[in-house]
């Protein structure tokens, strides 16, 4: 089953309802913590629990206060994790350093299927990082980063046509493979020229 836990709690809750998890509900996959201020102590220690925990499925920390240091946490999760589908991190300041964890676990994270960084105050040197590194994930399929206003992400057109081209393909084969059309090939994209990540 999903829970959605209301305005009101902070990083002591937050670390409270992590570490119940870690112990003892193995038949939760999804929790919904938005517009509370989890903070990034509270994404640390969701960290650590994402590590371990086989069970959950969809977590929702829109507008939570996590800062670069707790998105980089959860990156390091990503790397850990094979049950993940959806993560929402929309409306954090998890800025390039943020971006750039979470890109270098989807170049190994098979899992996670839906993605939102909106609003994080990444700059062209983070959708850079974002492009580089998801050249490597076949799975996401949903991936929102724009946003507005003053935490808006800030990625020139030309990266973000890329990374569109990467979840566009990401699409198409998920599409072959139901349709069990090994003979079709998602068409490459002409403007993605393979330089080395950083």
């Amino acid at each position: 089953y999903q829970r959605r836990v209301h305005g009101g709690i902070g990083e002591i809750g937050a670390s409270a309802v992590w570490q119940a998890l870690e112990l003892t509900n193995s038949s939760l996959i999804g929790i919904d913590l938005g517009h509370n201020a989890v903070g990034s102590g509270g994404a640390m220690h969701l960290s650590r629990t994402l590590q371990s925990n086989m069970s959950i499925q969809s977590i929702d920390l829109h507008n939570t206060r996590i800062g670069a240091e707790g998105v980089a946490a959860l990156g390091t999760a990503l790397l850990f994790n094979k049950t993940l589908r959806h993560l929402d991190l929309g409306s954090n300041p998890g800025g390039n350093e943020g971006a750039t964890s979470v890109a270098k676990a989807l170049a190994k994270n098979s899992a996670l299927t839906r993605l939102c960084l909106t609003d994080n105050g990444i700059s062209q040197e983070g959708g850079e990082q974002l492009h580089c590194h998801l050249r490597a994930n076949t799975t996401l399929r949903n991936f929102n980063y724009g946003g507005q206003g003053s935490m808006a992400n800030h990625i020139h057109p030309h990266t973000r046509r890329q990374i569109n081209a990467i979840i566009t393909r990401n699409r198409k084969e998920l599409r072959r493979e139901d349709d069990d059309e090994d003979d079709v090939q998602p068409r490459e994209n002409e403007d993605d020229d393979e330089v080395p990540c950083t």
